[in-house]
């Protein structure tokens, strides 16, 4: 056993905790906090410079919320839920505005994918796709879409979403038009990536 990270008060509402997620080849390591998410500097024992950052949102609660990291099949990209600016004079800690952001493990560019996704998206890229009829492997992303984001924390109902890994073509594939949105739900793709 080999201690790789030292001991640490987390950040900003750091009494929650920093989270972990290990890239597929196992050779990275994403932290995540409350106010950002980076990868673990194991030559220095140090958590590295955040890949991306944003205002913390307060929950003004006993509990400090976290986003989710999900890694491409080849380790070249993380997606994750980011905390958005204010959309007018409210605090950075309160805005409501949740994004999906696609962040390069290199640190070269982050950018948001959808704008006003909600905090319980949870986007997830999908395993490799092969396409006889595509020169390249492919893949797909998933997230949940709040139908009310500005409510999107307490009382929005969501929509299962499939899209290009860039975020174009985006499909709502469940619930049915009609039918009631689910809650915050943990999602998995298939090993093949078609479910």
């Amino acid at each position: 056993i080999e201690q790789v990270l030292p001991e640490s008060f987390g950040g900003p509402f750091g009494w929650w905790g920093t989270q972990f997620s290990w890239s597929p080849e196992g050779n990275n390591l994403a932290w995540i906090r409350a106010d950002s998410v980076g990868l673990a500097d194991f030559a220095n024992q140090t958590l590295g410079n955040p890949l991306v950052q944003y205002a913390p949102w307060n929950t003004r609660r006993d509990w400090s919320w976290r986003t989710t990291v999900s890694w491409s099949p080849d380790g070249d990209l993380l997606t994750t839920t980011t905390h958005g600016p204010p959309i007018g004079s409210e605090d950075p800690e309160a805005s409501p505005v949740f994004n999906v952001t696609v962040v390069a493990s290199s640190g070269e560019f982050n950018a948001d994918i959808v704008e006003r996704a909600g905090i319980w998206s949870k986007p997830a890229f999908s395993p490799e796709v092969r396409d006889a009829n595509r020169e390249f492997p492919s893949g797909y992303i998933a997230y949940l879409q709040a139908r009310e984001w500005e409510r999107s924390i307490t009382v929005s109902e969501y929509d299962l979403v499939v899209a290009d890994r860039d975020g174009s073509n985006a499909r709502v594939i469940f619930p049915e038009s009609g039918q009631p949105g689910l809650g915050s739900q943990d999602f998995t793709w298939n090993p093949d990536g078609s479910q």
